[in-house]
């Protein structure tokens, strides 16, 4: 159970972080910036910019220190990765599937067939199962043998891994909550959901956390048609699993994105251009803690687990920006 609303009254508290290291990364936007298991490390690929493909790696950095440890000529940026058993990641670029050492990213192995483009991902009995969230299947890649089956479902918010049990498949048009079984495929429907642009697993694995509100707008036009992100918004949503009734919060700012921890939701508006930028935390039994970054600087990714949070900006006059990582106490 995640904790009852918190009330009207609820106290908002202002937090101070502590500035562990700056580095300059290549590229202007697009480095995808993430925390592996326990934010004890930060992965990204090269940014956008004049880099020939062939020279654009994927590269591994130390949280507390910011040494680089690892990188990997990945070709396109890595939109998503998981653990594996074992300690290796699995990875997804626009291309292929890759097994990497989580610590020098050496390759173990690849798939250069079937999945692409995917940006949300889950492995379950050695079978990874792949979404888009534009894209109308769901890809199931056995990963010992490269045997690929796709599933027909609608755009994937999120296919959330467990530790126990199938991966959960939130839809995102119709907006639904399903089990995904990776060994035969089925799809099994749980419950409706309201639109949502963000989704995760709660601590206990007993229900989903959604930031309701629509993740992308698309408005048509003589001569095009074009699609931008969808406004931010403050109401939250937990679904058990079980069928139970799911419980409301708002947050006290605006928000896109969610992680979650055994102690705390961290919650940011994403890091787009001229939105105000804020971490909004969420305390188990209540009251909510804000942090701000310096003036200019984007949140990139949030490890809750670790305190952190990695926020960057750009280098004036060069196709590189500085990324900085804070310790946040909340």
């Amino acid at each position: 159970m995640p904790g009852f609303p918190d009330p009207p009254s609820a106290s908002v508290t202002e937090l101070k972080g502590q500035v562990l290291w700056t580095r300059e990364i290549h590229g202007v936007a697009g480095q995808n910036p993430s925390f592996g298991p326990a934010g004890a490390a930060l992965y990204l690929s090269d940014g956008w910019g004049n880099r020939p493909a062939p020279a654009l790696r994927f590269r591994r950095f130390d949280a507390s220190s910011g040494e680089e440890t690892g990188r990997w000529p990945c070709g396109s940026t890595v939109r998503c990765l998981v653990p594996l058993d074992g300690g290796d990641l699995l990875v997804a670029t626009d291309q292929r599937l890759a097994r990497l050492d989580a610590t020098t990213l050496v390759e173990r192995d690849r798939w250069n067939r079937g999945i692409r483009h995917a940006t949300t991902m889950a492995v379950s009995g050695g079978i990874a199962a792949a979404g888009n969230s534009a894209m109308p299947t769901v890809s199931l890649l056995e990963l010992s043998t490269g045997a690929l089956r796709r599933r027909r479902h609608g755009p994937a918010l999120a296919i959330l891994g467990r530790t126990t049990g199938d991966p959960i498949l939130v839809g995102g048009s119709p907006a639904s909550l399903s089990l995904l079984d990776p060994t035969t495929g089925d799809i099994r429907r749980l419950r409706s959901l309201p639109s949502a642009m963000a989704a995760a697993l709660s601590a206990d694995e007993l229900g989903v956390w959604l930031v309701t509100g629509v993740r992308a707008v698309v408005d048509e036009r003589p001569g095009g048609v074009s699609v931008r992100p969808g406004d931010a918004v403050t109401r939250l949503e937990w679904h058990p699993l079980d069928g139970g009734e799911p419980l409301a919060i708002d947050a006290p700012l605006p928000v896109r994105t969610i992680a979650v921890d055994a102690g705390s939701l961290w919650l940011t508006p994403g890091p787009l251009s001229g939105t105000p930028q804020h971490l909004a935390i969420r305390a188990p039994h209540g009251g909510w803690r804000v942090w701000r970054p310096p003036y200019g600087e984007m949140i990139d990714a949030v490890a809750p687990a670790a305190g952190l949070v990695i926020t960057s900006i750009r280098v004036d006059g060069a196709e590189r920006r500085a990324m900085t990582c804070h310790r946040v106490a909340a």
